[in-house]
């Protein structure tokens, strides 16, 4: 726990101490079924809007980043170990506006395949450490090679109740290849949720995340601030003993 401690307040002043230069906000719903006492699947809707880093601060985020369809499923083997599979995905990814010409540039289509491994350790009744790491192969249908990311995220979970928690993580991401070899590093991402349970089958997630991107054209990162909101839905499965 002290390591990982570290290392999140670390890479939180170095995130937070620089200047950001392009604002986003993501959202996801996603719809999850059990399909047994260990397996879960769940269907994933995804919809980020960046703003023009040109316009001036007072305007929305209203110029498309991204749109994806995901599947996933979930095997719970107990209660520290899960293995997840993502057989599917469809991305559409929309050029970052930093320019008056991005905005002419064309879109990137891909297809993603992902697995990993979600490891859970109970520090106390309301705190948990998990640690999520994964590989996923990117399939790019009209612009650059294909190749495989690694990524692995550091969390920690503190349940104030039985309806509310909070959550604050880093994740980060590398290539495996680079063309020039100046970037393998991808994205680090740092950032804090609050999740609400209105009912045992929905979950609403608000949050902040500090983001930090390599740039293929340019050797400067570029800093993200991004605004997320997600929200879970799961359906019931009546051929399922449940406990509600």
């Amino acid at each position: 726990m002290k390591k990982i401690i570290v290392i999140l307040l670390i890479t939180t002043t170095t995130l937070f101490a620089q200047n950001t230069s392009h604002t986003n906000f993501w959202s996801k719903i996603s719809i999850g079924l059990p399909l047994t006492n260990k397996i879960n699947a769940e269907a994933e809707f995804q919809k980020r809007w960046q703003k023009d880093s040109n316009e001036n601060s007072n305007s929305i985020p209203d110029y498309k980043l991204l749109s994806s369809i995901r599947f996933w499923v979930y095997y719970k083997q107990n209660e520290n170990i899960t293995f997840i599979v993502s057989p599917f995905a469809y991305f559409e990814n929309d050029p970052i506006i930093k320019t008056e010409n991005d905005k002419n540039k064309i879109s990137s289509y891909e297809n993603r395949f992902t697995c990993a491994v979600e490891l859970t350790k109970k520090i106390t009744s309301k705190i948990k450490l998990q640690n999520r790491i994964g590989i996923e192969y990117r399939n790019f249908i009209n612009t650059t090679p294909d190749y495989f990311r690694l990524r692995e995220k550091m969390s920690v979970r503190f349940n104030i109740n039985s309806k509310i928690s909070l959550i604050g993580y880093d994740e980060i991401l590398v290539n495996s290849n680079s063309t020039n070899g100046l970037h393998n590093f991808d994205q680090n991402r740092l950032g804090l949720n609050l999740n609400y349970y209105p009912t045992k089958k929905i979950k609403i997630e608000f949050g902040f995340m500090k983001l930090e991107r390599s740039q293929r054209d340019n050797i400067d990162n570029l800093l993200e601030n991004n605004i997320v909101l997600n929200t879970n839905f799961t359906l019931q499965n009546k051929k399922l003993k449940t406990n509600d």
